[in-house]
């Protein structure tokens, strides 16, 4: 993900996180600023605003996933298997995945963890 140039989340440098869906957001109501995106997901990240407060922070992707093992393995990994079964992606794309996200689990674990910290900082729940 790259950062929107006026709501920097997570400062300058691009953001990784895990993907399990082909639905996204298009376009934001009037409240809300992209926090960034790329070519695929033009909108990754949001942030909510009422009278100037941010009362939310939405991401595409699943922070969650690269968290724990319950995360990565629990749940990432499952629903790569359902995919598979629901034809959604081959066998082929589903071994990648699950390869791909395995040699960066640690880059986007940090990541991850920034991303939801950020997030509790822009919402107030963190000083």
């Amino acid at each position: 993900m790259t950062a929107d140039q006026d709501y920097k989340l997570l400062g300058e440098a691009p953001c990784e996180l895990y993907y399990t869906h082909g639905d996204m957001v298009k376009e934001l109501p009037i409240c809300a600023k992209s926090l960034g995106g790329n070519g695929k997901v033009p909108i990754e990240a949001a942030m909510y605003m009422n009278e100037g407060k941010v009362v939310a922070v939405t991401f595409q992707a699943h922070p969650e996933y690269a968290t724990s093992d319950l995360g990565f393995k629990g749940t990432f990994q499952p629903i790569l298997k359902s995919m598979e079964e629901r034809e959604d992606i081959t066998a082929e794309e589903r071994i990648k995945a699950t390869q791909d996200a395995e040699a960066t689990l640690g880059r986007v674990k940090k990541q991850s963890v920034n991303a939801v910290i950020m997030a509790g900082t822009q919402l107030g729940w963190f000083p």
